[in-house]
């Protein structure tokens, strides 16, 4: 299936956005409905929901006027205007593959992992990376539990 330009969309539910064959408008996988599938460009941060776990959904607006997927976060291009999605603080020494990547960037790139992302229950890698509990130290516990890269001392939370 060809990715369908917003202003000509067929579906309501968004559907005509997903199983996208144009690699320049896949934007990221996921599964739908328990089966693979890919996401254009034009389906995410539009409340369809495409992936079984909402992650097309995950956006943030890091200015007024500016919603973008938080895969764009930190990833060396600006998308905002005043440049708020690339100001970056607390970034990991880790690197992954994030699960989201603009059509600007390039695909399969490892980039840094924002702090936030590490253990938030939501895999931003496609490896998972950001999710596994082995491969960071958990500081505190409960409601004030934070994490920092292994090799590093809950002092410097």
């Amino acid at each position: 299936m060809r990715c369908v330009l917003p202003a000509i969309a067929r579906c309501r539910d968004g559907r005509d956005q997903t199983n996208c064959s144009d690699p320049e408008r896949v934007v990221m996988q996921c599964l739908s409905q328990g089966y693979p599938t890919t996401i254009s460009l034009w389906g995410y941060c539009e409340d369809y929901q495409l992936c079984d776990d909402g992650y097309n959904n995950a956006c943030v607006e890091p200015e007024p006027d500016c919603k973008i997927h938080k895969g764009q976060l930190c990833d060396g291009h600006r998308d905002c205007s005043n440049g708020k999605d690339e100001t970056c603080k607390d970034l990991t020494k880790v690197t992954c593959i994030r699960r989201f990547h603009s059509s600007h960037e390039e695909k399969n790139i490892s980039l840094p992992i924002p702090l936030q992302w590490v253990m938030d229950g939501e895999a931003d890698c496609l490896d998972g990376v950001d999710e596994d509990a082995t491969q960071w130290l958990k500081c505190g516990k409960d409601y004030y539990a934070r994490y920092r890269e292994n090799g590093t001392k809950c002092q410097d939370v």
